[in-house]
């Protein structure tokens, strides 16, 4: 009950279409909500500004066993909307746990893998 409350806030339309609304609501929203902090925390301190949680979204990408994490909107001119960045995460029977690991200093328009 409470992540669908909460999953308008965290999830975009983009991500409901990938992965289904039949989804297993609890573990996405927490996947996203996580993987979307993860991200926001990790470039944060080169762009300097808090960003809500539709700046962002996890797209299915063909070959990879999981997500990515991609940008819904620029964030500086060396973070444009589309950059893409690999997402760790690990599923417990009450948590998940995320990673984003994003390189200092990409190419301009470059993606974070």
């Amino acid at each position: 009950e409470e992540a669908r409350s909460i999953a308008p806030q965290v999830l975009t339309e983009g991500e409901w279409q990938a992965f289904g609304r039949d989804a297993d609501a609890a573990f996405l929203t927490s996947l996203a909500f996580s993987a979307k902090e993860s991200l926001f925390k990790a470039l944060y301190p080169m762009v300097r500004e808090f960003r809500d949680f539709h700046a962002a979204e996890l797209v299915l990408h063909g070959g990879r066993d999981g997500p990515l994490l991609r940008l819904c909107a620029d964030w500086s001119q060396r973070w444009s909307r589309g950059s893409l960045f690999d997402l760790k995460f690990r599923r417990g029977r009450r948590f998940v746990l995320t990673c984003v690991a994003i390189p200092s200093d990409p190419e301009p328009g470059g993606t974070g893998r």
